[in-house]
C-alpha cells in the first residue's frame, strides 16, 4: 500500500499508463468521448486509478480533492455531471483541464467497487443525452477496456494507492437514483432533445408542484442552480412566466 502522498506520483502507473490508456480508448472519440478514467476502490481505502487525463488526476491528489469525493460504501448507480451543475470535485477539472459533461458508472463488485469516468468538454453538452440514452453500451465498452487493459490493471494492482474517504449523507445515493430513474424510466419523450438531462429532471418536479427550494434538495444542486433550470426552460418553451411554464409541462409531460 502506497500512501498517496509520499510518493513521486509522475511515475506511478497513474501517470506512466497515460499514452497506453489513450490508445486503448481512442475509439470513444467518434462519439465526443475525450477522456476516460477506471477505478477500483478497496473497503481498506486502496485504490487503483488508469486514466487518460493523468495531469488532472495528479492535481485532484495533491489538492486533495478526494476529501469531497463518493463514499467507499457504494451502491450500483450512474451519476451525470453536466457542465450547468457540477458537484464541486469537477469544478478545476472544467476550469483547468476542459474536462466537463461526463457520466459515471459505479458498479459494486464482491471484493471492491468499480468507478467509470467518461467525459468530454465544457462545448458538448448534448453528449449528456447520448450517455443517458446509451448506459448498456457504456457498460460494455468498460468490460471491454478491462478485457484491453489487463496487463495496465494488473501492474496497477501492484502499486496501489491509498487516501482516506469522506462519508456522504446517507440519503445521498437514494436521491441520485431517483433523479437518473425520473430520466430512465420517462416514456420516449421528443422534450428530451431539447432540455438537458437535468433540465428534464427539475422539469418533472416542477410538474409534481415542487418549490425550487424541494427540487434542489431531491437534486443535492443550489436553491440558485434550479432557478437556472428553471429559467431554461422557460426560455426554450418560450413561457413568459412560471405559471404558463407550469401549464405548458402539464400538456407536454
Amino acid at each position: 500500500m502506497l500512501n498517496i502522498h509520499q510518493i513521486n506520483l509522475h511515475k506511478h502507473i497513474l501517470v506512466t499508463a497515460g499514452t497506453s490508456m489513450k490508445e486503448i480508448t481512442g475509439p470513444l472519440a467518434v462519439y465526443g468521448i475525450k477522456n476516460f478514467t477506471f477505478q477500483r476502490n478497496y473497503p481498506n481505502g486502496e485504490i487503483i486509478i488508469l486514466t487518460t487525463s493523468p495531469d488532472f488526476s495528479v492535481f485532484f491528489i495533491e489538492q486533495k480533492l478526494y476529501r469531497h469525493a463518493f463514499a467507499k460504501n457504494y451502491e450500483k448507480f450512474n451519476y451525470l455531471w453536466c457542465i450547468d451543475d457540477l458537484p464541486e470535485i469537477f469544478v478545476p477539472a472544467r476550469d483547468y483541464y476542459d474536462i466537463a459533461n461526463g457520466v459515471t458508472l459505479i458498479r459494486p463488485k464482491q471484493h471492491y467497487c468499480e468507478s467509470s469516468f467518461f467525459s468530454s468538454d465544457a462545448k458538448n453538452q448534448s453528449i449528456n443525452n447520448f450517455y443517458m440514452n446509451n448506459i448498456d453500451w457504456l457498460e460494455r465498452f468498460v468490460e471491454h477496456f478491462k478485457i484491453q487493459a489487463r496487463d495496465l490493471i494488473a501492474q496497477a494492482e501492484q502499486q496501489k494507492l491509498f487516501y482516506p474517504t469522506v462519508e456522504l449523507p446517507a440519503d445521498f445515493l437514494d436521491r441520485k437514483i431517483q433523479e437518473y430513474s425520473l430520466v430512465q424510466n420517462a416514456a420516449p419523450n421528443p422534450l428530451l432533445n431539447i432540455f438537458t438531462p437535468k433540465e428534464y429532471v427539475c422539469a418533472q418536479y416542477l410538474k409534481q408542484g415542487l418549490t425550487a427550494k424541494e427540487i434542489a434538495l431531491l437534486m443535492s444542486v443550489s436553491y440558485r442552480t434550479v432557478e437556472k433550470h428553471t429559467d431554461n426552460l422557460k426560455t426554450k418553451l418560450h413561457c413568459g412566466s412560471k405559471m404558463l411554464l407550469l401549464l405548458v409541462l402539464h400538456k407536454l409531460l
